[in-house]
């Protein structure tokens, strides 16, 4: 890094706590079915200082990731699509290799690998090659759609995916808070958070990575509330001072909960205000 801040130091710090309170997370492999292997594949558009794009990856045959890559894009891309096509043209060798390892290891793949994307136009792209190209995607260069090729010969399945069911972005850029926990958790197949014992009601849910006892609900106080009827008696005194004296009835009520705009409350019984 080139002429660090303050701020550098302090994502450095952060990063350094997260990884010694989260250095005994486990990484465990569930396989469903050992003859179908699926991808996710996600890019981040121009993320890097040179305006390049980034690529992450995750393979998965059930729980946890058996295979994850991120690197950074070798080409500038002028879109987002651009950016997408670019990003399975780059793990598609890994894809490839996948399926054809199963197949030597004497488990066949009966159905096409899916490969999980969440841009439609790349979807579209990457099925019909050239012909679903417009205006803005006719520059692209003919060597990055060899995924069309793989996917008329059914070796893969492009497959839509929501953006906030996509695994892979967490190794395209920085997430924080639940978001980053969930696909933590989904590539490591960790069931709960174990940065932290169970006992103590911690998780990785809140935004910062310091490990902060979690604050203790407030008592509720319930309070009396008391109406004041004011009854005017009679007139005493002569002259020119004269001094009404008013009777107050104590009645109170049910139980209730204080009001924003009650700040006092008056407990006092048989009690006489004058004026």
């Amino acid at each position: 890094m080139k002429s660090p801040d303050q701020d550098d130091i302090k994502k450095l710090g952060r990063t350094m706590r997260y990884l010694q309170f989260t250095k005994n997370l486990p990484l465990t492999l569930e396989a469903n079915d050992l003859t179908e292997a699926n991808w996710w594949v996600d890019a981040s558009f121009a993320t890097h200082h040179d305006m390049k794009s980034h690529t992450g990856g995750v393979m998965s045959m059930g729980k946890g990731a058996i295979c994850a890559s991120s690197r950074r894009q070798r080409i500038n891309t002028k879109s987002s699509t651009e950016a997408e096509l670019v990003g399975i043209n780059d793990v598609l060798p890994q894809i490839l290799w996948t399926h054809y390892f199963l197949v030597a290891q004497g488990y066949p793949v009966q159905r096409p690998i899916k490969v999980y994307q969440d841009n439609m136009s790349t979807i579209l792209l990457g099925k019909n090659g050239k012909a679903s190209s417009g205006q803005r995607t006719r520059h692209i260069n003919i060597r990055y759609f060899f995924i069309t090729d793989r996917v008329a010969k059914k070796e893969v399945e492009l497959v839509y995916c929501p953006t906030g069911d996509m695994m892979a972005d967490i190794l395209t850029k920085p997430l924080q808070g639940s978001l980053f926990k969930k696909f933590r958790d989904a590539i490591l197949n960790i069931q709960q958070d174990a940065s932290r014992p169970s006992t103590s009601g911690m998780t990785m849910m809140h935004r910062s990575v310091l490990l902060k006892e979690p604050k203790k609900p407030r008592d509720k106080i319930r309070v009396m509330c008391v109406k004041w009827k004011w009854q005017f008696s009679k007139v005493v005194g002569g002259g020119d001072v004269q001094r009404i004296v008013r009777k107050s009835l104590y009645q109170p009520q049910e139980p209730c909960w204080p009001q924003k705009n009650m700040r006092k409350t008056l407990r006092r019984k048989n009690s006489r205000r004058r004026v």
